[in-house]
């Protein structure tokens, strides 16, 4: 194996051999290789790296880095370096392993599913005499394992005369977009159709299973699609009065990424007149510093899911304060300065987030005793 090592190194790297007196190169990724294009969430990976000596000169006690960066925040997720103690002088080569790493997935930012990571290979040597060889780097897509969500829904648009909305009656076919985002296909998976009246607690007027035989994952070879278009039976409007949403939810056992799994629409409904509805999404709290509890005040300008979460400073969940439908209007809510299990927080910096469609905005509280 050394030796066929060393013929490749010789054919592909005899051009730059410097045949100076000290001169390393990290010249292969061999773990993952860098034809691995994707990686699976939670499977460890032993990172491998190749290294050759291009210097006359043997070296003793060099060290040989393993990084790994988030491409999204620029953040270090994971660094090791080995010490390698002798390489022979050139056309020496050596293949350096590392501590395992557990690639993680990502599910805590809109819309942001997977993690792009840059892997970095560092070999690190005061003498070198050509630093433009001591770096290799490969970029690869995490992956869960299992995730599959709705990422649209399309039907027929009212017709164009006031007011413009469905009359009771009106038949409307819901076609919804499915996708793969995990790193499996994935065997009838259950994607569920809800009518709701947001006018009566959010009442279930009528729903619909469909069922998908098979999904294929994007990293696949065969051409399969890793996306598909769900049809639901024809859904009769049972009501022109009230506003309706439609909520459309992926039913995979096993999923580890929940917040793709629904989209919620709105069909159109009516508004009084009169009623100054917000132009934007807003969130405010009046008052930065409390000691008991605080109001929230959120505007939605139309019907809406609204998430509001509580965090500490450090970014860890604290309590949840709204999870719902909203229709178009300014809304209040309280914190009571207790997390999720009713025990009153310390004193702090705590945030609360609130996201909505796309939007997404954070408010700072700041809690003494």
């Amino acid at each position: 194996m050394k030796t066929f090592l060393c013929v490749i190194i010789l054919v592909t790297l005899c051009v730059s051999v410097s045949y100076g007196a000290h001169d390393l190169t990290c010249y292969e990724m061999i773990e993952p290789d860098t034809g691995t294009e994707w990686i699976e969430a939670g499977v460890p990976i032993t990172p491998t790296l190749g290294i050759a000596n291009l210097g006359e000169e043997a070296e003793v006690n060099l060290p040989v880095q393993f990084v790994v960066i988030d491409e999204w925040d620029d953040d270090t997720v994971f660094a090791d370096t080995a010490i390698v103690d002798y390489i022979g002088p050139y056309p020496d080569s050596i293949e350096v392993e590392f501590e395992e790493w557990l690639p993680e997935g990502k599910c805590d930012e809109i819309y942001s599913f997977v993690v792009d990571y840059e892997l970095v290979g560092i070999v690190g040597l005061d003498t070198d005499e050509d630093l433009t060889n001591d770096t290799i780097s490969h970029n690869v897509t995490c992956l869960f394992s299992h995730d599959v969500g709705v990422i649209d829904m399309v039907w027929p648009e009212p017709p164009d005369e006031e007011p413009d909305r469905y009359d009771e009656g009106s038949k409307i076919t819901i076609t919804a977009t499915i996708e793969n985002f995990g790193f499996h296909a994935e065997h009838d998976v259950e994607v569920r159709l809800v009518v709701r009246d947001l006018d009566s607690n959010n009442v279930e007027l009528w729903h619909a299973l469909k069922n998908i035989k098979f999904l294929d994952w994007r990293g696949n070879e065969s051409g399969n699609p890793y996306t598909i278009d769900v049809t639901f039976p024809t859904y009769d409007v049972l009501t022109d009065r009230h506003s309706q949403a439609l909520e459309c939810r992926t039913e995979l056992e096993g999923d580890e990424c929940p917040d793709n799994d629904y989209e919620v629409r709105y069909l159109p409904g009516i508004v009084e007149e009169g009623v100054a509805l917000p132009d934007c999404f807003a969130l405010e709290i009046p008052g930065s510093t409390i000691s008991a509890g605080c109001q929230v005040r959120f505007a939605v300008p139309h019907s809406s899911w609204v998430k509001l979460d509580v965090f500490d400073v450090d970014g860890r969940w604290v309590k949840s304060l709204e999870n719902n439908v909203f229709e178009p209007g300014r809304h209040s809510c309280s914190w009571d300065r207790c997390d999720a299990c009713g025990r009153k927080v310390a004193a702090g910096i705590y945030l609360v987030r609130m996201e909505a469609d796309e939007f997404s905005n954070v408010c700072k509280v700041v809690v003494v005793n």
